[in-house]
């Protein structure tokens, strides 16, 4: 399967937003991998693979979702231990409200394709049984 790196380059920057990442010094930071390889990846003159390796690692991105843009974005883990949250920062609690912040938008937008799908169900079954409604109305 061959890769179209532009769009992987467009989903790891839509990470680095979600994540509040600003430029490539940051990225370099949160990441471990080196301004120049990030910039050399962005410019599309190197090969993704090492900044999606870091990315799996950690941020818990599917590496699948970065290349091929399917599945889920982020890994699911089985870890139900309760998160200690004494020795976090206030800009880390922060981050973390944020990052809920942004699966709470995702979730409402997907709830409400989900409803905008089931009208559609619903009047074409209404065409299907009752024949063409639009001539009722």
């Amino acid at each position: 399967m061959e890769y179209k790196e532009e769009s992987i380059v467009l989903r790891i920057k839509e990470v680095m937003r979600e994540r509040g990442i600003t430029n490539q010094k940051e990225f370099e930071a949160a990441v471990g991998v080196a301004q120049s390889t990030i910039s050399a990846i962005f410019n599309l003159n190197r090969s993704s693979l090492p900044l999606i390796d870091a990315m799996g690692d950690k941020f818990g991105v599917s590496k699948q979702w970065l290349l091929t843009g399917m599945g889920m974005k982020y890994l699911q883990t089985n870890d139900d231990a309760p998160i200690n949250l004494s020795g976090m920062t206030n800009s880390d609690r922060i981050e973390l409200l944020n990052r809920l912040n942004l699966l709470y938008e995702r979730h409402q937008k997907i709830m409400e394709e989900e409803q905008d799908i089931m009208i559609q169900i619903v009047d074409l079954n209404k065409k299907l049984i009752l024949g063409n409604t639009d001539k009722a109305e």
